[in-house]
């Protein structure tokens, strides 16, 4: 996994006036965070799965499938339908991994996270 990957902690306490960090993030930042949060629970999944534990494997695989989901096919064009793809191949794979106790696939899912985070971040300051 790239070094340029960024834990973030997300808090859910209100602040003062009531909001949480999360009410006022951009769409950006909150992809951000789940991209985060996917490599992040991949990186354990490559060590608990030789313990038979596949707790964040199954977290990771929630979250890749939750970023699948909010893809808007109607205004993504092309990009939206090659992600919808790549997202669909990343589960598989998550699958095969947790079936298999195998972390060769989750590897795999974490590079092409990686890269998709590296992409991400490029784009920041054309979408904020």
């Amino acid at each position: 996994m790239s070094s340029t990957t960024t834990a973030h902690t997300i808090s859910t306490t209100p602040n003062a006036g009531g909001v949480t960090p999360l009410q006022g993030a951009s769409p950006h930042h909150l992809v951000t965070l789940l991209l985060d949060g996917a490599l992040r629970h991949l990186e354990a999944a490559t060590v608990e799965l030789s313990a038979g534990d596949t707790a964040s494997l199954a977290k990771a695989t929630a979250i890749v499938g939750g970023l699948q989901n909010s893809l808007d096919l109607e205004r993504g064009g092309y990009l939206a339908d090659n992600l919808l793809e790549l997202y669909d191949y990343m589960l598989r794979r998550l699958d095969a991994a947790a079936r298999q106790r195998d972390e060769a696939p989750v590897r795999e899912v974490a590079a092409l996270l990686d890269t998709i985070r590296e992409a991400w971040d490029a784009i920041a300051p054309e979408v904020a």
